[in-house]
């Protein structure tokens, strides 16, 4: 959160897996922070301003900066052939796209 003199309550930031199980909470009153999760598959990043339910909204609109990094966990090379494993491919393939 941008704002150092609103409180964090009632923001939540949460992420729900490909199975829609959740994987990560934020903490209560955490303006800042970091957390890494590991998973395949699609994922959703949600930020609540207290309208999910479980906390009250105050009314007070907040500015909220986020960064994400996603980066495959690295298998190497194939030792038979001195190949890139195909999370190397993946990425690779991945990246000329962008």
């Amino acid at each position: 959160m941008l704002e150092d003199e609103l409180s964090p309550d009632p923001l939540t930031v949460v992420i729900y897996g490909s199975n829609n199980r959740e994987m990560y909470h934020s903490s209560v009153f955490e303006s800042e922070g970091t957390f890494t999760i590991a998973g395949i598959g699609t994922h959703q990043f949600c930020i609540s301003n207290g309208l999910n339910g479980k906390k009250k909204a105050d009314g007070k609109d907040r500015t909220v900066g986020f960064a994400i990094r996603v980066k495959p966990v690295q298998r190497g090379k194939d030792s038979k052939d001195d190949k890139e494993g195909p999370d190397n491919e993946h990425t690779a393939n991945l990246m000329s796209l962008s």
